[in-house]
């Protein structure tokens, strides 16, 4: 797409503290068009009770103590909404979530449409990033739009928190959209499950940052570790990585040394992992650092879950 307009919106604030595929995908849209990208807003718990960077952000700008709309970068606008969501997923009934999730749509699009028409934004094209509770309703509710564009970046609805309504509302989407997008054939063959056509865009990589390493570079916090090094870059989750294949590989081959380089999540803070010698953990290095931790490497690893998600 070139010269549109188009409206970001999903599960991935900008803000995020890792590294994000709709904030790649966003930044590869201003290249040629301007984007309005909408972080994920605050809801009523987190307005309660939030004292983390992400909720102070969006407690600010509802407040007025700082800009709701902000240009990070040209063509590409971040919106933090001026508007709370209720914390619904909780609610069983189907009819009382279904009340409540159309206020929570209603909010939204009220806000997204009132950014986008102060950005004199004109039928913009809407990308939706997975999110098939608090958008599901986007398609109807935004009227000066040139179609929507549904992506299923991940099977979500294999997720309890996902499960408990998405199985309800991910078809619906799927349906409504005007084009949807997956990024595997085993999602895309999910989508014809609900209709037609669906498109397998792929996984995406920016190798220029990683093209730019000399050869012979090395990370200098893992000079002294003996080698060999395997290694893995990436945020550490156990919904999506394998602990007790990583703890069963460091079991097995002492001589090695195994460096995992991310934020670690709760379950990953408390592994066993943290008491076996040949396990490094790093911690979070920004994207400008990866490239070199991985030319340190003497073997890359990505141990994923064989899972649904």
């Amino acid at each position: 797409m070139k010269g549109k307009d188009i409206i970001v919106v999903g599960l991935q604030p900008w803000d995020i503290k890792i590294g994000s595929n709709c904030k790649n995908i966003a930044a590869e849209f201003a290249k040629h068009n301007r984007v309005l990208y909408v972080n994920r807003a605050i809801d009523r718990v987190a307005y309660l009770r939030g004292k983390d960077e992400q909720s102070i952000a969006r407690k600010n700008a509802i407040t007025g103590k700082e800009k709701d709309l902000n240009e990070i970068q040209p063509n590409l606008w971040v919106l933090n909404p001026k508007v709370v969501v209720e914390s619904i997923n909780w609610i069983g009934n189907k009819r009382i979530f279904d009340f409540f999730n159309h206020i929570n749509n209603a909010r939204l699009a009220k806000v997204i449409d009132e950014a986008s028409r102060r950005l004199g934004f004109d039928k913009p094209v809407v990308f939706i990033d997975n999110d098939f509770i608090r958008y599901v309703e986007l398609p109807a509710l935004l009227k000066n739009k040139d179609g929507v564009i549904y992506y299923i970046r991940d099977y979500l609805n294999s997720q309890d928190y996902f499960r408990k309504h998405g199985k309800r509302l991910e078809p619906r989407l799927i349906k409504d959209a005007t084009v949807v997008t997956a990024n595997s054939a085993y999602l895309q063959e999910y989508a014809q499950h609900y209709r037609a056509k669906a498109w397998d865009i792929g996984q995406g990589c920016e190798i220029e940052e990683f093209s730019k390493v000399p050869k012979i570079a090395s990370a200098s916090d893992l000079a002294e570790i003996r080698r060999p090094i395997i290694g893995y870059v990436g945020a550490l989750q156990a919904l999506r990585l394998d602990i007790e294949l990583i703890k069963e590989i460091a079991r097995q081959k002492p001589e090695w040394n195994i460096v995992l380089v991310g934020p670690e999540d709760t379950e990953f803070l408390s592994s066993n992992l943290h008491h076996m010698l040949n396990v490094v953990f790093t911690g979070s290095k920004s994207p400008e650092e990866l490239p070199i931790y991985i030319n340190s490497f003497d073997v890359c690893i990505n141990p994923q879950l064989i899972n649904d998600l």
